[in-house]
């Protein structure tokens, strides 16, 4: 990639430069390299701007991995039963009416 950081600029986007060809066969190019590298499938190789970016994805992939591993069980069941007898208000009256908040 150096080249493109040095001598030929473009940008891969195809709306943005009359020959994106080019600048796009470079990114996949080295998408492909790094890959190999690290032994990945191409399509797990993202390449962002900047650290927002990256911080955004590593959010998104972590909710994502996550998300599998949450549980399905429905939460228990409380182990106290609801007050059925008079409660005090703010007043401190007793009430048999409940307690609103």
């Amino acid at each position: 990639m150096i080249p493109y950081l040095t001598e030929t600029f473009g940008s891969p986007h195809p709306t943005a430069t009359a020959s994106a060809g080019w600048p796009k066969k470079a990114v996949e190019e080295a998408r492909a390299n790094i890959a190999a590298l690290i032994n990945a499938d191409p399509k797990e190789i993202v390449f962002t701007s900047g650290a927002t970016g990256s911080d955004n994805l590593a959010i998104k992939g972590a909710a994502h991995f996550y998300q599998s591993k949450a549980s399905t069980s429905s939460p228990s069941k409380p182990n106290t039963k609801p007050c059925s007898t008079p409660c005090a208000n703010s007043n401190a009256k007793v009430s048999s009416d409940p307690i609103s908040a």
